[in-house]
């Protein structure tokens, strides 16, 4: 068997870190999807009453701006920390929206047949979603980066490359 060489092994480790990575799509994909709907928000409150659309629009184009500004900073950040403070924009976003919806009177003025809030306050629970991806993100970047050491100390101790 052959030993390991160490400058071989710093770099393949520096080509293939360990976690998540940066992809335009997946990020493309993350930034859309948190804050899309606020854009239909913005569509649907210009139907019935055009200055109330502003708010959701300016939100919409703010978060969007941050997002994008982010992807740009991909060769100083690592991509889990990109997703940690995109997550952060679109609560805020969220955050945003809500309150403006709830002030414009538009959660209150949702109503049911018998008189129920359509939605209500209770909207406000979606924003427990951005820290649960958050805390899914670091679970994913923590197992992929597990998995890549046991990966790499396997290759060492067998003495094989990638290309065997």
């Amino acid at each position: 068997m052959s030993e390991p060489n160490p400058a071989r092994a710093r770099a393949i480790s520096g080509l293939m870190r360990p976690g998540i990575q940066w992809h335009r799509f997946a990020w493309a994909g993350a930034q859309l999807g948190g804050t899309l709907w606020i854009a239909l928000v913005a569509v649907a409150l210009a139907m019935n009453t055009p200055a109330w659309a502003a708010v959701p629009a300016l939100v919409f184009v703010v978060a969007n701006l941050a997002g994008w500004r982010i992807w740009r900073l991909r060769g100083r950040l690592s991509a889990r920390n990109g997703f940690y403070l995109l997550m952060a924009v679109e609560f805020v976003a969220a955050a945003v929206t809500f309150v403006a919806l709830d002030e414009l009177g538009v959660l209150e003025a949702a109503k049911l047949e018998g008189g129920e809030p359509a939605v209500g306050r209770g909207l406000y629970l979606y924003l427990l979603v951005f820290p649960l991806v958050a805390v899914w993100i670091w679970w994913i970047d923590r197992m992929l980066a597990r998995n890549y050491a046991a990966f790499v100390a396997g290759k060492q101790r067998s003495g094989k490359d990638s290309g065997s």
